[in-house]
C-alpha cells in the first residue's frame, strides 16, 4: 500500500497550473492571463480544465491566447460582475458588496463558484496581512512574497486595510461552512451563501 497526497493546490500555484494545461495543448499564454482565468472561474481544477478546453477549441489555431480570448470564452458578464464583487469586497461596504453579489446571482451563476472566488480573495488578503505582519513594507516585497501580480496588488492592499486578520479568519470559516452546506443540506444554495456573507459582515460565526 502507499499514501498519495491529494491536497488542493495552493492558490498561488493555480495560474501556473492553468498555464501548463495550455502548454500541453500547444498554446502559449502569460501568467497574468492565467491569473485572470482563475479569478473568473475560481479554484476548482475541473472548472479550470473545462474552461481551458473551451479556449483551445475556439482559438487553438492561434498558438497564443490572451485576455480577449479568455473573456470571449468565459463570458463578459462573469468578468464584469466577478470583478465588481472583488472591487466591492471591503468590511466597511456591506450594502455595495451585497448589491454586486445579487447582480451576478441573478444572471445565473452558481453560488458555489462565487463562494470559491470569494474564498480565493480572502486567502489572498490573509496572505498579505501575514506578510505585512512579518515586516514587509514595500508593495514590491509584498507582491513578490505573496506571488500576486503588481497590477492586482494595489486593490488588494486597499481591501486588506479594511479587515483585521481575525475578521478574515471568520470570513474564511463561514465560506467553508457555506461550501459544505451547499453540497450537503437541502436548502437553496443562494440562501446559504447570502446567510454566510451577512454573518461575516456582522462578525458572527455561521453554524
Amino acid at each position: 500500500a502507499c499514501i498519495v497526497d491529494v491536497d488542493a493546490l495552493p492558490d498561488r500555484a493555480l495560474p501556473g497550473w492553468v498555464r501548463e494545461r495550455f502548454r500541453e495543448r500547444g498554446l502559449q499564454t502569460s501568467e497574468a492571463t492565467c491569473a485572470q482565468l482563475v479569478q473568473l472561474v475560481g479554484s476548482g481544477l475541473l472548472d479550470l480544465r473545462n474552461e481551458v478546453d473551451k479556449v483551445v477549441a475556439r482559438f487553438g489555431d492561434q498558438k497564443k491566447v490572451g485576455a480577449d480570448e479568455i473573456v470571449d470564452t468565459v463570458g463578459s458578464y462573469r468578468q464584469e460582475e466577478i470583478w465588481a464583487i472583488s472591487r466591492a469586497f471591503r468590511q466597511d461596504n456591506m450594502a455595495g458588496f451585497l448589491a454586486a453579489l445579487s447582480r451576478i446571482l441573478d444572471v445565473d451563476d452558481e453560488p458555489i463558484r462565487v463562494a470559491a472566488v470569494l474564498a480565493n480573495r480572502v486567502n489572498s488578503l490573509l496572505r498579505i496581512k501575514l506578510i505585512q505582519a512579518q515586516g514587509a513594507r514595500s508593495a514590491q516585497e509584498v507582491s513578490r512574497r505573496a506571488k500576486i501580480p503588481p497590477f492586482l496588488l494595489e486593490e488588494q492592499l486597499n481591501q486588506a486595510r479594511t479587515f483585521s486578520s481575525r475578521q478574515l479568519g471568520l470570513w474564511l470559516r463561514n465560506l467553508q461552512c457555506a461550501d459544505v452546506q451547499m453540497k450537503s443540506v437541502r436548502l437553496p444554495q443562494r440562501y446559504v451563501l447570502e446567510r454566510a456573507l451577512v454573518n461575516s459582515f456582522l462578525e458572527q460565526e455561521m453554524m
